[in-house]
């Protein structure tokens, strides 16, 4: 069954439907991920118990685990970028280096985006704002 991405706060679904896999299938596990490139393809998101190999030395806020690596193109609509410049400045598109930087509509701070030139591009979750879970379109039957 395929699961999405929900906000705590509002319980807005916040991607499409997503297959959810191990990240030992991602090219990031095998060292095969490019810079600049989607870390999972469209529709799929890998599940880690550890941190995103391609950050290297820096985890910063990143530093949790388990953690979900998303394509940046499964978000909805209803996310954005954070009003705070700091949060999504980068070279050639919203570095995430600074914690993170995507809201949902209800304001709520829920993951940190990157798709710059540097790194694959991906979308984590923060995992005490967010929740993935059976897709339903009765938002309030949350458990």
């Amino acid at each position: 069954m395929y699961k999405a991405l929900y906000c705590n706060r509002c319980r807005t679904r916040l991607t499409s439907p997503l297959d959810i896999r191990p990240a030992i299938e991602s090219d990031s596990m095998r060292g095969l991920s490019k810079d600049g490139q989607d870390i999972a393809p469209q529709g799929v998101a890998y599940l880690s118990d550890r941190i995103a190999p391609w950050l290297g030395r820096y985890h910063g806020p990143l530093s949790f685990v388990p953690q979900y690596w998303l394509n940046p193109n499964d978000l909805a609509d209803t996310v954005s970028d954070s009003a705070d410049s700091r949060l999504t400045a980068g070279c050639c598109g919203v570095a995430g280096f600074n914690g993170p930087n995507q809201i949902c509509r209800c304001k709520a701070v829920i993951g940190t985006l990157h798709d710059d030139c540097m790194w694959p591009s991906f979308f984590i979750p923060e995992p005490a704002t967010t929740t993935m879970r059976d897709m339903t379109d009765d938002y309030w039957n949350y458990e």
